[in-house]
C-alpha cells in the first residue's frame, strides 16, 4: 500500500492486526495504530529499512496481541517486541538453515524448514519462549501449506499428510499416502469444514489430461479448490478415512464454517476447437460416501458470489449475479435435486 505525504508517495507494509492493534511498517520505522481511531500508540524509528516486511512481505514481521517478531535482513536474527508498548524484550535466532526456504507464521509462532545431516525437518518455533514445540522429519522435497489461522499441513518423512495444530504443536490428522503413489506426488492441498478434513494429492501421470471438464475458479468468489487429483475425506473428530476417489477437472467449493451433507463441484466442458462459452456443470457428492447424488450439465454460466444454507428446509443455494442454483436434499432415496432460477423467479419465491 502507499500513502501520500505532501508531494511524496510512501510505501507502507501492513503487519499483524487485531481488535485493538494494527502494526504498520514504513521506510522510517514500525508503529502501532489504534484500528478504530487511527491514533499512533507507539512508534520505533530504530528499524533498518531492509528488515521486517521490506525484507520478506510474508514473515518479516509477525506476531499477536502480546508479542511482535521483527526479522532482520539476514532472515535469521529477530527482535522480540511487546505489542502493547513497542518495548524490545530480547533478540533471538530463527532455528533454520537455508533462509531461502518457505516459512509460515501463525501468531508469534513460525513454521520453518531446517536441515540436519540426513534430512530436512519442519520445526514450529515459538518466538515468545524461544522454544521449538514441534520437530517433524520432512519428505523430500519439503511441502507445507497454511490451512487456516491455527493449522498447517505438511508431508512428513513417512509420506503422511500431517495437519498440525500450531497452538499445541500436536498433529490432529495423519493421512497416509500409499507408497506406490508417493514417488509421483507433485503437490497437495488441505481444507476443512466443521466436521471433516479434505485432502487432495496430485500425482504425475494420474488421470493427467483425461478429464473432459475443467475447473471454473474464475466464476466463483466463494472459497474453492481446483481438483485434479485424489481426494481423501477424513472425520475431523476421529481422524478416520471416510472415502477417497480421483476427481479431475472440477472446482470444489469450501464451506469452512458449515458441515454440509454433500460436496459441491463446478466445472465446464473442455471446448478445444470452439470459441463459444461453455455452460457450467454442477455435481453434488455425498460427503460421507463420495457417491454422486445429483448432476446437471450445461447450466447458464454466472459468477457465484455467495451461498446460503437452510438445513430445516433441506435447501442449499448458490447465489449468482444472474442466476441462482438451488440444491434440495434429504429427499426420498437419499437423492438431491438441482434447479436453476433466474433473478426474477428467485425473487417471486
Amino acid at each position: 500500500a502507499r500513502v501520500v505525504d505532501g508531494d511524496r508517495s510512501i510505501r507502507i507494509r501492513l503487519g499483524p492486526s487485531g481488535p485493538d492493534y494494527c502494526i504498520v511498517q514504513t521506510p522510517s520505522g514500525v508503529c502501532c495504530l489504534d484500528p478504530v481511531t487511527g491514533a499512533v500508540r507507539w512508534q520505533r524509528r530504530d528499524i533498518p529499512p531492509d528488515s521486517g516486511l521490506y525484507a520478506n512481505e510474508e514473515t518479516g514481521l509477525f506476531g499477536d496481541a502480546e508479542r511482535l517478531v521483527l526479522v532482520e535482513g539476514d532472515q535469521r536474527t529477530c527482535r522480540i517486541l511487546d505489542t502493547r508498548t513497542g518495548e524490545e524484550l530480547r533478540t533471538a535466532t530463527v532455528p533454520t538453515g537455508d533462509v531461502r526456504r518457505s516459512r509460515l507464521a501463525f501468531g508469534s509462532r513460525l513454521l520453518v524448514i531446517a536441515a540436519d545431516d540426513e534430512q530436512s525437518r519442519f520445526r514450529l518455533w515459538d518466538a515468545a519462549t524461544d522454544e521449538v514445540i514441534a520437530d517433524i522429519p520432512a519428505h523430500h522435497p519439503p511441502r507445507s501449506q497454511r490451512v487456516d489461522r491455527n493449522h498447517a499441513a505438511l508431508v512428513d518423512g513417512h509420506g503422511d499428510v500431517i495437519v498440525l495444530d500450531t497452538r499445541s504443536g500436536q498433529s490432529v490428522l495423519r493421512g497416509p499416502i500409499p507408497p506406490e503413489m508417493l514417488t509421483s506426488l507433485t503437490g497437495f492441498k488441505v481444507w476443512h469444514d466443521t466436521q471433516r478434513w479434505f485432502v487432495q494429492t496430485t500425482h504425475a501421470g494420474l488421470h493427467s489430461g483425461t478429464s473432459r471438464t475443467e475447473p471454473v475458479a474464475s466464476d466463483v468468489r466463494l472459497p474453492n479448490t481446483p481438483m485434479n487429483g485424489l481426494l481423501s475425506v477424513y472425520d475431523r473428530t476421529r481422524g478416520s478415512l471416510l472415502w477417497n476417489r480421483p476427481i479431475d477437472g472440477r472446482t470444489m467449493l469450501q464451506e469452512p464454517r458449515r458441515a454440509l451433507p454433500f460436496l459441491v463441484a463446478l466445472s465446464r466442458n473442455r471446448e478445444e476447437h470452439s470459441t463459444a462459452s461453455a455452460g457450467m456443470n454442477l455435481e453434488v457428492f455425498d460427503v460421507e460416501t463420495g457417491l454422486l447424488l445429483a448432476q446437471e450439465k450445461d447450466l447458464p454460466r454466472t459468477e457465484i458470489v455467495h451461498s446460503s444454507f437452510e438445513p430445516l428446509a433441506g435447501e442449499y443455494t448458490l447465489h449468482g449475479e444472474a442466476m441462482h442454483f438451488r440444491i434440495r436434499f434429504d429427499l426420498p432415496g437419499e437423492r438431491a435435486l438441482i434447479t436453476a432460477e433466474n433473478m426474477a423467479e428467485f425473487a417471486d419465491r
